[in-house]
């Protein structure tokens, strides 16, 4: 994995030498420091921020971030044949996008509905971080959904090799 140096990883990819194996690296690293990053406050955290979450609280959610993103994405690479598997980042991010907008239209009515019914009905109050960690908890359930239904359709795009030799694409 190149961090610095960028001209060995261009010539990879200008002769399509770069392998699945390869990318999926920086495809993990990629998204584990963006979940990780999305459930850090914007503030220095004392024993109890204006959230009603705690630093422990924080540590949690990255901790599961990370775990369900690189579950994910191993759950992807393998949807997509592992190591001879072909094309898995265009894949993610094409496929992705569709998956994405799908599951916010299943999920953001439920996501809504979840939050209003815990505050309305049962008297959770953003302050004391109720709602926060219900927020949380349906985020890793939309992103663990995602990776699912992203792994289902990156293995129908999965080259098979049928009974008479041929390649079936």
């Amino acid at each position: 994995m190149y961090f610095i140096k960028y001209q060995p990883l261009k010539r990879k990819l200008k002769e399509r030498t770069l392998s699945d194996r390869e990318a999926v690296v920086y495809l993990l690293v990629y998204s584990v420091l963006l979940m990780m990053s999305a459930g850090i406050p914007p503030e220095t955290m004392d024993e109890c921020n204006d959230y009603g979450l705690m630093a422990l609280d924080y540590v949690v959610i990255a901790l599961v971030s990370a775990g369900i993103t690189i579950a994910g994405i191993y759950y992807i690479y393998v949807a997509n044949g592992g190591k001879s598997g072909f094309d898995l980042i265009q894949k993610s991010f094409v496929l992705g996008w569709v998956v994405s907008i799908r599951c916010l239209i299943v999920f953001l009515p439920l996501y809504v509905a979840t939050l209003v019914v815990s505050e309305e009905v049962f008297g959770n109050e953003w302050e004391n971080g109720t709602q926060y960690r219900i927020h949380y908890v349906l985020t890793f359930l939309l992103v663990a959904v995602y990776f699912q239904r992203l792994g289902r359709h990156i293995r129908d795009t999965r080259n098979t090799v049928i009974e008479s030799g041929k390649r079936e694409g």
